[in-house]
């Protein structure tokens, strides 16, 4: 799982930072950097899924009786597979460039020890302090930069600055329904799943002072293993 999202997230990092911060040696990656990636998505989901209140989000595609199903974790794709949360619908899509933490934040999180784990409050505020910039693959401060988070087209591009949170499920689960009422339910799924979006777009925009987007994804649209 790992290896997959860390290879796919290196192509957003700055490679001369990586050196100066002694995440890349020699031409390879460090064993360093995958410690401080690996801990601080843990961190970052953790954080945004108590703050923005994601698992009861979750839970409402079950609730709404809609035939929602979850997707086989052998179909996920990388991002969703690198959710470290145990959401079944919501994941983090963002690309992390944890190479622009300040050194000693570097220091700090790829050497947690079980005490510093401990302390959830304090790694909490240092994933408060970082995520925004973390989360922006722009290293120009004098410009904009927008990314694209699926197909070349207007609803995968955003600015990078954003905090993308994708969402997929088994949309051709038929349990037992007929082509007619499966197109019915179909319906009923896009019309919930839009609603569910504008708000929790709405409201965790308005908790974290960034702005956050969902975006739909398929088989078709989705970032796949690599």
């Amino acid at each position: 799982m790992w290896d997959n999202i860390i290879k796919n997230n290196l192509k957003y990092a700055n490679v001369n930072v990586l050196k100066e911060k002694g995440l890349l040696v020699d031409g390879k990656i460090s064993s360093k950097y995958v410690t401080l990636y690996i801990n601080y998505k843990k961190l970052l989901d953790a954080y945004l899924s108590q703050k923005l209140n994601l698992y009861e989000y979750d839970k409402l595609f079950d609730k709404a009786n809609l035939n929602f199903k979850e997707v086989n974790n052998d179909e996920k794709d990388i991002y969703q597979s690198a959710s470290t949360v145990g959401l079944k619908y919501l994941y983090l899509r963002n690309n992390l460039c944890i190479e622009k933490l300040p050194i000693d934040i570097i220091n700090r999180l790829s050497s947690l020890t079980k005490e510093d784990n401990q302390k959830i409050n304090e790694l909490f505020k240092i994933i408060e302090d970082t995520y925004k910039v973390v989360i922006d693959t722009n290293y120009d401060e004098t410009t904009t930069q927008k990314n694209c988070y699926g197909l070349d087209g207007d609803d995968y591009w955003f600015d990078s600055q954003d905090l993308i949170i994708g969402f997929r499920y088994n949309e051709l689960y038929e349990n037992g329904l007929n082509d007619d009422e499966w197109l019915e339910n179909n319906f009923k799924q896009n019309d919930y799943i839009n609603m569910v979006f504008n708000k929790l777009q709405e409201e965790a925009t308005k908790t974290l002072g960034v702005s956050v987007r969902l975006i739909k994804y398929d088989e078709e649209t989705v970032q796949k293993t690599l």
